[in-house]
């Protein structure tokens, strides 16, 4: 794969996404690293469907390789021994580097040598909950305190205000020094940690600042000279909306021809309504490659903390997703936070064999699948998660019905894409879904796609304990029901389920609320 060819062309179509600290810390007691632990994560990966390492190796405007003139986490701060993962992050990195393994320069090697591109990503506003006595704060961030963003309460959080010209200042400083220094393929900016740039209320103003940067990155790849096209990626949220939201002009980077690829993407799970053919109409014909984002998780398990025992999404689910996107044109897809196979490893299952299915759009057509339409963040994320994750709630995304018992008549619709390659009407398998607080008489009668199906024709298992939380999102007592899909029917492309409330019992005030569909083809 020569430098400057279009990235929509690439041979192996996944973007293998390194986190910045799990590339240091290995599965084999979380021992200080050496060289040929970094060369064997880019030799297992070369044996898959990755075309692409994308590399973390700026955060929180720290430099995690050999930088002569920036920070990079190895000087550790009085009272950082309370975080002993993140200090032998630290001390991993200054003993490669002392022994003359700088771990981009290792790895872009390596990954050279196998056939792979190498793209350096910078995280744009990372705002993991760190405290400043942390190793890995950085000393750029304890030195403008003033600058953290805050919310409507006053809360103060760790991303940096981007309306100081210090900061994208800083952010392009560094990208002139990797593109100088380093062979690299090109530049990430990962605008998904964490996708919050300006304080509230200043995103439009602020949209031509990062537009600047953009610009003046472009300029700095272009200017390389002899090595073709260096490309410029960016992770961004899952809509256009959400983009212009947080002072993201998306449309004009792809008019001006700014950036080379687009990663859409949720910012902890997998998300099988992503709406890839909007992305796909957007760029057009232009040379921009498309690669929506796969993630080990499938929705937040509980709403004051949603990354805690979040639900792992099985392989062939993984490649169901995957198969949804391509079909919307997607040339590739993109793996976040899967640290496989020698990484620190929190999510099994998201091993070497599903990177090589998902690296096409043939393999990925193959059934079984396995569609998980779940509310992801749960029916109304925290404040603190729309902010610093950009969650959407599940009423606003159609992933819950929620029907009020205080009126008979009301109606909920729930959306959900299938592929446009299954012959539903032969499909064989089974659909589910859950009905929470359901009472025995509770009425509601249910539509897909227009006609209506009697509730009979479902196999109905109560569970009046609910669910605690350990493996999923917690429920109040519910009901799941269950058919085969030859009664139900379904069609490639939107699906929609309506629900009518048609009597409930009127001394209960918990909504009935039906989520977590599911459908299983074999």
């Amino acid at each position: 794969m020569k430098a400057g060819a279009d990235p929509r062309g690439l041979d192996r179509r996944v973007l293998y996404n390194s986190d910045c600290t799990n590339i240091f810390i290995t599965a084999r007691g979380h021992q200080v690293l050496r060289r040929g632990d970094l060369e064997a994560v880019i030799d297992e990966l070369a044996d898959t469907q990755v075309g692409v390492f994308v590399s973390n190796v700026v955060d929180r405007w720290q430099c995690f390789y050999a930088s002569q003139a920036f920070e990079w986490p190895a000087a550790l701060p009085a009272g950082g021994g309370g975080y002993p993962t993140h200090m032998l992050v630290a001390e991993s990195l200054r003993d490669l580097i002392a022994a003359g393994a700088d771990p981009l320069r290792v790895m872009l090697d390596r990954a050279h040598a196998r056939g792979l591109k190498f793209v350096a990503s910078f995280r744009m506003n990372d705002m993991h909950a760190l405290a400043p006595d942390n190793p890995i704060y950085g000393a750029f961030r304890r030195q403008h305190l003033d600058w953290r963003l805050r919310d409507e309460t006053g809360q103060v959080y760790p991303g940096l205000d981007y309306a100081q010209p210090a900061v994208a200042a800083r952010t392009l400083a560094i990208a002139e020094e990797i593109i100088q220094l380093y062979p690299v393929d090109g530049l990430e900016f990962d605008f998904m940690r964490h996708p919050w740039f300006f304080q509230l209320g200043a995103e439009a103003a602020g949209a031509p600042r990062i537009t600047g940067l953009l610009e003046r990155t472009r300029a700095l790849l272009d200017a390389g000279g002899g090595r073709g096209r260096r490309w410029l990626g960016v992770r961004v949220p899952a809509t256009l909306a959400a983009c212009r939201e947080i002072g993201l002009d998306v449309e004009r980077w792809i008019v001006q021809g700014l950036v080379d690829y687009i990663c859409p993407s949720d910012y902890f799970f997998t998300d099988f309504k992503l709406p890839v053919a909007a992305w796909r109409e957007l760029i057009g014909a232009r040379p921009i490659g498309l690669f929506p984002s796969l993630h080990p998780f499938l929705a937040s398990a509980q709403s004051g903390a949603p990354f805690r025992q979040a639900e792992l999404l099985e392989p062939v689910a993984q490649q169901t997703a995957a198969n949804l996107f391509y079909e919307q044109g997607a040339d590739g897809v993109s793996v976040f936070n899967w640290f496989v196979p020698r990484e620190y490893q929190n999510a099994p299952g998201l091993d070497l064999e599903t990177l090589r299915r998902i690296g096409s759009a043939e393999s990925c057509a193959v059934r079984p699948h396995r569609y998980r339409f779940h509310p992801l963040w749960g029916a109304e994320p925290l404040l603190a998660s729309r902010r610093r994750c950009r969650a959407f709630s599940a009423t606003e995304r159609h992933d819950m019905i929620v029907l009020d018992r205080a009126q008979p008549g009301a109606t909920g619709v729930m959306t959900f894409p299938l592929s446009a390659r299954t012959d539903w009407p032969r499909a064989r398998g089974a659909l589910a879904f859950k009905i929470e607080h359901l009472m025995a008489d509770d009425t509601v009668s249910l539509r897909f796609n227009g006609r209506d199906i009697p509730f009979e024709r479902f196999a109905l298992r109560y569970y009046p304990a609910g669910r605690n939380g350990s493996m999923g999102a917690r429920l109040g007592p519910y009901a799941q029901l269950a058919a085969p899909l030859e009664q139900i029917p379904l069609q490639g492309g939107d699906n929609e389920l309506r629900a009518t409330l048609e009597r409930a019992r009127g001394d209960l005030a918990a909504p009935i609320r039906i989520s977590e569909l599911r459908l299983d083809v074999e």
